[in-house]
């Protein structure tokens, strides 16, 4: 009955760990791949098994500075959970950002007395966020150089008004041409906010 309990935990956990959308595997000491998820083939676009194989041949990583991101080197200097969002990797001829998540698997009967039985390896494609957060950093950029223009140009046309106010040889329609630049920069300036305030509205669906 004992045995027979064991196995039923056992199925309900690969169970489990095979419907996580996440890819989940588990290795060794040396990286190389024991146990492994459903989610794991799928990530790297493979059918082949992976038992067996070390962790760095399956996925070659790479670091933001295009350099190799050697995981066994990683895991084996890990002492808790690490957390890396800034990695990649090619796989099928296309570039993916890569969440990694790995940690050392304590056990108290480990083989040699380490405690350290291996690692546990989650891999999470965030090429979408990546490149959202990308799009969203250039969209920023774009707006902070729209907004100061003409807030630049209100700022420099009010502070000649200011100068020109205290000439008397300043014609009056001269000092109303540069008010009302700077007013209708103003006005500008007015309604981009009004266009960020409604896009920011209509991606919270709460407006067209």
């Amino acid at each position: 009955r004992s045995k027979a309990e064991e196995v039923l935990q056992r199925d309900r956990i690969l169970t489990i760990v095979n419907n996580l959308a996440d890819a989940i595997l588990s290795t060794d000491k040396n990286g190389i791949i024991q146990v492994y998820n459903a989610a794991s083939l799928g990530l790297l676009d493979t059918n082949a098994g992976l038992e067996g194989q070390s962790i760095d041949t399956v996925i070659k990583l790479i670091d933001t500075d295009g350099k190799p991101f050697k995981l066994i080197q990683h895991l084996k200097a890990a002492r808790s959970v690490e957390n890396r969002d800034d990695l990649s990797a090619n796989i099928s001829s296309e570039r993916f950002h890569l969440s990694v998540i790995y940690s050392p698997i304590r056990s108290a009967d480990s083989h040699d007395g380490s405690g350290n039985d291996g690692y546990i390896v989650i891999l999470r494609d965030i090429t979408k966020q990546k490149s959202l957060e990308e799009e969203r950093d250039e969209f920023i950029s774009v707006v902070s150089h729209e907004l100061r223009t003409p807030i630049t140009i209100a700022e420099g046309t009010l502070s000649n008004v200011q100068v020109m106010m205290g000439r008397k040889e300043i014609p009056q329609t001269t000092l109303s041409d540069n008010v009302k630049l700077a007013h209708d920069q103003v006005i500008f300036l007015a309604k981009m906010v009004n266009d960020l305030s409604a896009l920011s509205r209509a991606e919270r669906g709460v407006a067209d």
